[in-house]
């Protein structure tokens, strides 16, 4: 169980908006997770009194946002205590023309499973397209330009990352936090 667990997050970690927050099962998780309880919460609360109940949805979005990768440990924790700790940097920026870009900076996901460390790393830019509902976020990922990396003692290999290809995601946003519900899980941002 626990070599399946990193298995999905290396799975998860190949795909953008997503988080290792699902159940583990053999087949993809259909269906968005609970939210672990964060420190987040109590802040983003603190946001939305701050911001304007009129917020546009169709422009909250834009600009460049940070992902909280406490907030993706404790995702990924809910499997148990091989993942340790989550690093690096995912930017993603929604331009005002539709054009979304990720850029990946060392983003790296350390584990120690049966006695062995685990590197999963992550780097570069990914780009593609995104469409803004009332409440809801269509995502598509066209061009993959980031490397994905698994090390483990002394061997070291490449996977290709998956493109990000979400319909519907459910979202929220405020002038400070953004949350993104997918089918893999949950997506805390903070803007940048």
């Amino acid at each position: 169980m626990k070599r399946l667990s990193l298995l999905i997050c290396a799975g998860v970690a190949m795909s953008t908006l997503s988080g290792c927050a699902s159940e583990p099962t053999v087949a993809p998780p259909t269906a968005a997770p609970k939210t672990p309880v964060t420190t987040h919460q109590a802040d983003d609360a603190a946001a939305a009194e701050e911001t304007p109940a009129d917020v546009d949805p169709a422009t909250c979005l834009h600009g460049t946002w940070l992902a909280d990768n406490a907030f993706f440990l404790a995702a990924i924790q809910q499997f148990g205590p091989e993942v340790q700790d989550v690093s690096g940097r995912v930017l993603l920026e929604f331009a005002s023309d539709g054009t979304l870009t990720t850029e990946y900076q060392d983003w790296t996901i350390f584990a120690v499973s049966e006695g062995m460390e685990v590197q999963i790393v992550r780097t570069g830019v990914d780009t593609g397209t995104y469409t803004v509902g009332d409440h809801s976020v269509d995502v598509n990922e066209t061009h993959m330009g980031s490397t994905l990396t698994m090390k483990q003692g002394g061997t070291e290999f490449a996977i290709a990352p998956q493109p990000a290809v979400y319909a519907g995601a459910g979202y929220s946003c405020s002038a400070s936090t953004a949350t993104l519900e997918t089918v893999d899980g949950t997506l805390q941002l903070e803007r940048n």
